[in-house]
């Protein structure tokens, strides 16, 4: 990890003013997309919060949207100008900022300061992730050996955003490298990789599509396209917002019995961040 300009690191946020940062970006996201027109739903363990405990999943600290893949790409098309007042940036995959294949949406007053990253070319600050639904094969073995490809591509960006993913991801090295017909990964730049995520994307157009799915390094799952026809408003923690109709679906293929509880020793916080205010002192 690297940490510079320290003086520009001001009060550490307590757990819960980090929580009403990431649900201030959430509410911010949530009037932006009725503004102008974009599809949105609460995602993963946040859908999961919304549906079994009507707000965070108690040990977690983290919010996550889902998108259509044409409401994403638009959303990273428009949000800086739309937003250029906020203190919201949209930082997308190809920013010299981005660390994750995803879109980040950050709170730009504050800093968050997670171990395993770099900082070399600036900080982010309190986020909310942002993953898009694509179409995908309607075949079960074609859609199992396509998304098998895409994850691995997905981990040769983490490889070359990430140095310490190495050991654990050589094969993945070996697998994309044999894939672009080069002999070593390093002369293959992280944008040349996300591309050739987004080409496979686009071999199975959204609106086309009789599945769609969350594709990546972790996620793997797809459900029928009419799961997110429809959106229903729901109460997360103090406010209002929006989950698909076929969340049922679609979290029972993401985690299998998503109502009942871990085991008490899995009910802990997964991330170890430090988040601070910006000294603008």
């Amino acid at each position: 990890m690297v940490v510079k300009n320290k003086n520009i690191f001001g009060q550490l946020l307590t757990v819960e003013e980090n929580k009403k940062a990431q649900l201030d970006i959430l509410s911010y996201v949530d009037a932006f997309c009725s503004k102008m027109g974009l599809r949105y739903y609460l995602g993963d363990g946040t859908l999961i919060g919304a549906v079994r405990h009507h707000g965070y999943i108690p040990w977690d600290d983290d919010i996550d949207i889902r998108m259509p893949r044409p409401d994403y790409d638009e959303l990273i098309r428009i949000f800086n100008e739309g937003s250029k007042d906020s203190r919201y940036r949209l930082i997308e995959p190809k920013s010299k900022l981005a660390q994750n294949s995803f879109v980040k949406i950050i709170d730009s007053d504050t800093i968050k300061i997670e171990p395993y990253l770099d900082y070399k070319n600036g900080y982010l600050g309190v986020d909310i992730d942002v993953f898009p639904f694509d179409g995908c094969p309607s075949d079960e073995q074609e859609f199992t050996e396509w998304a098998t490809t895409i994850r691995s591509y997905d981990k040769a960006f983490l490889y070359k955003k990430r140095i310490w993913y190495r050991a654990i991801l050589s094969r993945a090295k070996d697998f994309f490298c044999k894939r672009l017909h080069a002999k070593w990964l390093p002369f293959v730049s992280s944008d040349e990789i996300l591309t050739t995520i987004e080409n496979s994307f686009q071999e199975y157009p959204f609106d086309k599509s009789e599945y769609i799915c969350g594709v990546n390094v972790v996620d793997c799952f797809r459900v029928p396209a009419d799961a997110i026809k429809a959106y229903m408003l729901v109460p997360f923690e103090d406010r209002t917002f929006r989950i698909p109709v076929g969340y049922d679906a679609i979290l029972t293929a993401q985690y299998g019995n998503y109502m009942q509880l871990p085991p008490i020793e899995e009910q802990v916080p997964h991330h170890t961040n430090k988040v601070y205010w910006k000294n603008k002192s």
